[in-house]
């Protein structure tokens, strides 16, 4: 569907995302590096004036001279979407303990493309790929590192961010009656850690890779 003004909506969705991310430049290059990176829980290279962090299971490296973000021992680069969520977490991260409650991902979604719920799609796809499938999760786990959880019929724990789990639950369901599902369960704190549309999205940003994952032969292929 084409909005009104023409426009579809994942290019309109790309464009904000590349405002975001100039704005998330300039306010990152004026920032206290160490600082930031303290309370997102990175580290601070002073010698390579760098912060290591993690996104989505893989390591990164974000220059304190220009703010870009550069993949560590790995070739998994990050599209302008991600970098910006990556700055953001620098940005607003607050430093808070995790609960170690998990919540689920409906308290921190928005409305999501075509207006149904951010997520349902990939959720969807991800189930249809992983559920019943241990193998696969554990070639997931190679690919991004993660260990598994204990609930549903089957789930694992990912870093989204250093202090931003993602907890990614399987459900089987019933043959012809339920289909198999997949929901996210959060620490409490995630809200600490994103603002509310980064939140709202790295569920479906996570799931999206994990799907492409599986299509592309548990080989990464470089930007989302």
């Amino acid at each position: 569907m084409v909005p009104s003004n023409g426009i579809p909506q994942d290019k309109q969705e790309f464009g904000t995302y590349t405002a975001s991310l100039k704005k998330a430049h300039s306010d990152f290059l004026s920032g206290d590096f160490a600082q930031m990176a303290q309370n997102a829980g990175a580290s601070y290279v002073a010698e390579k004036n760098v912060i290591e962090t993690v996104f989505i299971g893989l390591p990164y490296s974000v220059s304190c001279e220009d703010a870009l973000v550069w993949p560590i021992g790995h070739e998994a680069e990050l599209s302008p979407i991600d970098q910006s969520v990556v700055l953001h977490n620098l940005l607003v991260a607050s430093g808070r303990k995790l609960s170690g409650e998990l919540v689920t991902f409906r308290q921190f979604r928005k409305v999501g493309r075509a207006g149904g719920p951010a997520g349902k799609e990939e959720g969807d796809e991800f189930a249809r790929i992983y559920t019943g499938q241990p193998a696969l999760l554990d070639k997931l786990l190679e690919v991004y590192p993660g260990k598994r959880s204990n609930h549903g019929d089957a789930s694992i724990e990912i870093l989204a961010l250093p202090r931003l789990p993602l907890t990614i639950v399987l459900w089987e369901g019933e043959d012809n009656i339920i289909p198999p599902s997949c929901n996210i369960l959060m620490d409490s704190t995630a809200g600490d850690y994103l603002p509310l549309e980064d939140l709202s999205a790295i569920g479906p940003f996570a799931l999206e890779k994990f799907v492409e994952l599986a299509n592309n032969g548990f080989k990464i292929k470089n930007k989302r």
